[in-house]
């Protein structure tokens, strides 16, 4: 089965993604918009992913990306965030 996920196409939802604590939110939370409620639905995506079993294994997903970051929040990080760990020494969870 094809999933589509904000411009990236994956050929099935990895395992770990069962265990989500994001798995019954709605996709938008972890895809905020600029505007006046980007900065809360950001606060709001990652204090989900703070209390979430699988945290690490979320960002490692997001990660293997790399150049063509994956959008939106992952393992309670941002885009940019995640850009940043790429290219510096900051250690992975």
């Amino acid at each position: 089965m094809w999933l589509a996920a904000v411009g990236v196409v994956m050929l099935s939802r990895p395992n770990w993604q069962a265990d989500a604590a994001c798995r019954d939110l709605p996709v938008d939370w972890f895809f905020p918009e600029q505007g006046p409620n980007a900065w809360h639905q950001l606060r709001q995506a990652v204090a989900v992913c703070q209390e979430c079993p699988v945290i690490s294994d979320c960002l490692n997903y997001a990660l293997t990306f790399e150049a063509r970051a994956l959008p939106g929040i992952w393992g309670g990080t941002s885009e940019n965030q995640r850009r940043a760990m790429l290219i510096s020494d900051t250690p992975i969870r």
